[in-house]
C-alpha cells in the first residue's frame, strides 16, 4: 500500500493524531504522553514528552526550511511535515493540497499562519529564487 493510501486510513490518522499536542495559538507541535501501562512509553514518556515534535531543516529541492519529523506508525516509518500533522490535529483530516505558510516562514506553524492551497497557489506566495553559489 502506498504511503498516501496508508496515511488516509482513519486509524492511522487517529494514531497520529494520538501521539501529538498542538497549540494553534504558540504552533508549537510536541510529542504527547504515551500509555503509561506499556513498559517502552514509560522511556518515551520521561524522554520526550512534552518536547518539541520534530526538527527544523531546509528542503532539499529549493531551501524551503520546515520543520519535518519521521515517526514510526504500526511498524512503518515515514517522514511527514509537521505543518501538515499540525493540519490533521485542527481538522481530523489531512490537507487536500499544499500548506502554505502565509507569512513564508515554514517554521512558523501557527493555525493563522496555515492555509491549504493548490500548488499553483502556494507558488504565488513563495519568495524570488536564490542563485546556487557554485
Amino acid at each position: 500500500m502506498k504511503t498516501k493510501e496508508y496515511l488516509n486510513q482513519p486509524h492511522v490518522k487517529e494514531e497520529i493524531r494520538s501521539r501529538f499536542n498542538y497549540n494553534p495559538d504558540t504552533g508549537h507541535l510536541t510529542w504527547a504522553i504515551r500509555d503509561e501501562n506499556i513498559k517502552r512509553n514509560k522511556y518515551f514518556n520521561t524522554t520526550y514528552a512534552n518536547l518539541p515534535a520534530g526538527r527544523s531543516r531546509k528542503h532539499y529541492k529549493d531551501n524551503y526550511i520546515g520543520v519535518f519529523i519521521a515517526p514510526e506508525v504500526f511498524g512503518r516509518k515515514m517522514t511527514l511535515v509537521v505543518s501538515r500533522i499540525c493540519w490533521l490535529c485542527m481538522t481530523g483530516d489531512w490537507p487536500e493540497h499544499t500548506i502554505d505558510h502565509i507569512d513564508k516562514d515554514g517554521t512558523n506553524n501557527k493555525w493563522e499562519n496555515l492555509r491549504d492551497v493548490t500548488q499553483a497557489e502556494n507558488n504565488k506566495n513563495k519568495g524570488p529564487y536564490k542563485k546556487h553559489e557554485s
